[in-house]
């Protein structure tokens, strides 16, 4: 008698659902954070080894150079501004768990309303930030700065609900897609906030 293995007996529906079930998604701000931890830039060294992990008797080696040059690009139109104070506290937060970096932010409706270059010495404050905007939605002048403005990676977040040019840009690049956002976008890596 022939063994039924490698037969799928499940509707393609139901076996994504049930993937969903079994391996859930990773936290959109884990997902932020390994992002920003791979771009970091420098060779690993073991010596000294890596503070961060010594408390648990673990000895890793660190980076040589723990510096992160960024460019985030914030999607301040309406249907973004719920979740945009979540998502910059968490990134407040990310990036206080850095001795080194540059991040330049970018507010953009349907075109760049803002930069801003925040970094240890003039690090990112919630209270008196002042969000711009609140208009349609476009990214081509996104797109324009960071050819111009070479960045190691394009951090965006919006509700994906843009036209995209059919290119990506040379840096990588994650979205963090705001609840009721698309769910895909054609190139990138994706982190749903739930």
């Amino acid at each position: 008698m022939a063994s039924g293995r490698g037969i799928g007996n499940l509707p393609g529906h139901l076996t994504q659902r049930i993937k969903g079930i079994v391996t859930p998604p990773m936290p959109w701000q884990q997902l932020l954070r390994r992002y920003i931890q791979r771009q970091l830039r420098g060779e690993r060294q073991w010596f000294p080894p890596s503070r961060r992990h010594i408390h648990r008797g673990l000895y890793l080696p660190r980076q040589r150079s723990e510096h992160i040059d960024l460019t985030l690009a914030l999607d301040t139109s309406g249907s973004c501004i719920p979740y945009l104070g979540q998502f910059l506290e968490q990134l407040r937060h990310l990036l206080g768990s850095f001795a080194s970096y540059q991040v330049t932010i970018l507010q953009c409706d349907s075109k760049i309303q803002d930069i801003r270059q925040v970094s240890p010495d003039r690090p990112l404050t919630i209270s008196d930030y002042q969000v711009r905007g609140f208009g349609g939605t476009a990214f081509h002048e996104v797109f324009d700065y960071v050819r111009s403005n070479p960045t190691q990676a394009l951090v965006f977040f919006t509700d994906g609900h843009v036209d995209l040019p059919p290119q990506p840009p040379s840096q990588p690049v994650l979205w963090v897609i705001a609840p009721q956002g698309r769910k895909r976008m054609p190139w990138g890596e994706v982190a749903l906030m739930k």
